[in-house]
């Protein structure tokens, strides 16, 4: 095994620097188009359904809803979410759509003010 990892690594890794993969992945993700979105349970710590600031990071299809996240979140996810809150403290409509690079704030039955 050893002797298969060497000749990988000679013959594509020493020659063109990487296999490739990465770039692939990059130029798919760029393809699609995507809406980036952060959920947070609170603007002042940031932190994410999982605890962690910015923990949470989900990738949607361009022009996506609040619907298409809160289905995500709900049965995907298993996180509770009964609404959710755009910066300004707007709540959003099913149908809004989320703006790429997006913080939003997940309300669950636990954490709504």
């Amino acid at each position: 095994m050893q002797g298969r990892l060497d000749k990988i690594m000679d013959m594509v890794l020493f020659r063109y620097g990487s296999t490739g993969v990465w770039q692939v992945i990059q130029s798919a993700v760029k393809c699609m188009n995507p809406t980036i979105i952060y959920p947070v349970t609170s603007y002042t710590t940031f932190k994410g359904p999982r605890g962690g600031v910015f923990s949470t990071c989900y990738m949607l299809h361009s022009h996506a809803t609040v619907m298409d996240l809160k289905s995500l979140l709900i049965n995907a996810e298993q996180i509770p979410c009964v609404s959710i809150e755009a910066a300004d403290g707007r709540l959003l409509s099913e149908e809004d759509e989320l703006e790429n690079n997006g913080i939003v704030k997940i309300n669950s039955r636990t954490n709504v003010e």
